[in-house]
């Protein structure tokens, strides 16, 4: 569980500041989702033949060969009780799409990506990000997916992205070259600066669309504000992303 207490306090960071007006029992959740689903994250090869059996075992009720997997497998199977069905499905689905990720990115493992294959980066992260997930988390369980599913396109692109944009600072001091950010300037021909500068734009391009899309929809219109008043300033004050030693707090 060492791997576990490592992540928690990111997810409980991220619950109290983007999630805040939730249940108790709610914050839990996504905390503990969040620092599980991270421990993945930072440690496919440690675990990595669970990860990629991890659906397998999961479908045949099968127990796990790693404690965090165990948790996650445990944590899913609680999803119901907190979500109505079609609000489930999409965070079990985004949870299976993330393990996948995870396989996905260590099997083409210094490939060398096609130029052509410019929609490639954010068809990964689509499932890489658990953006589908964290969209589900904004809206209280009270507020039907039928008031907010419209703007999940939107919301997907704001979730992700504006991760992307905050890690890219430490993912750079690592030398990392295969996020997203890298690998969208590479296929179009952009410094990496311009491409940040392109996410940024569709940032706030994807805020006042889904700011639009539920003004008339008026809980999750509610819930998405409170969200947005945190979900960014949460990324810009994470030690995680070490922004601060940029002056940004």
């Amino acid at each position: 569980m060492a791997h576990l207490t490592k992540h928690l306090h990111v997810g409980v960071l991220v619950s109290n500041a983007a999630y805040f007006y939730q249940s108790h029992e709610l914050k839990l959740y996504i905390a503990y989702y969040t620092g599980l689903m991270l421990c993945v994250d930072d440690n496919f090869d440690y675990q990595a033949d669970g990860i990629i059996h991890f659906m397998e075992r999961y479908q045949r009720g099968e127990r796990h060969p790693s404690d965090v997997l165990n948790n996650i497998a445990d944590l899913l199977a609680e999803t119901s009780t907190f979500f109505d069905p079609i609000a489930t499905n999409l965070i079990m689905c985004a949870s299976f799409s993330f393990m996948n990720a995870m396989v996905i990115e260590h099997l083409t493992a210094g490939m060398k990506l096609p130029s052509e294959a410019k929609r490639y980066p954010d068809f990964l992260r689509l499932f890489s990000g658990l953006s589908k997930a964290y969209a589900t988390f904004i809206f209280r369980p009270s507020v039907s997916p039928a008031q907010y599913i419209h703007a999940f396109p939107e919301l997907e692109i704001i979730i992700n992205y504006v991760n992307d944009i905050t890690s890219f600072y430490k993912e750079e001091l690592a030398g990392e070259q295969e996020n997203t950010v890298s690998l969208l300037a590479r296929l179009n021909c952009r410094s990496k600066l311009e491409q940040l500068r392109v996410f940024a734009d569709d940032v706030v391009e994807a805020h006042l669309r889904t700011s639009t899309i539920l003004k008339d929809r008026k809980d999750a219109y509610n819930d998405y504000m409170l969200f947005w008043s945190g979900y960014v300033p949460f990324h810009a004050a994470s030690k995680r992303y070490r922004l601060s030693e940029l002056g940004i707090h």
